[in-house]
């Protein structure tokens, strides 16, 4: 039987856990290049985990990103809303 799962929203400072769900996505949605192979640098992922506006949410069994889900507002242009 698996152990057990801790699931935790990432924050500033999580950028090589975000960078290991990024990883897990790739294999995930049989695209790893995308996900891997041009990653920003560790700068514009700690900028991005402090916005109010981005949310990475990421599940760990033991050290490893076993699952994950993120999700930002994206202002919309053909109405005032987002």
């Amino acid at each position: 039987m698996p152990g057990p799962v801790e699931v935790r929203v990432l924050r500033r400072g999580d950028a090589a856990p975000l960078r290991a769900m990024l990883a897990m996505f790739g294999v995930a949605f049989g695209d790893v290049g995308t996900y891997t192979e041009r990653q920003p640098d560790d700068a514009y992922l700690e900028a991005l985990l402090a916005r109010d506006t981005f949310v990475a949410i990421a599940a760990f069994a033991g050290a490893d990103v076993v699952g994950g889900l993120a999700g930002y507002v994206l202002p919309k242009f053909e109405q005032a809303r987002s």
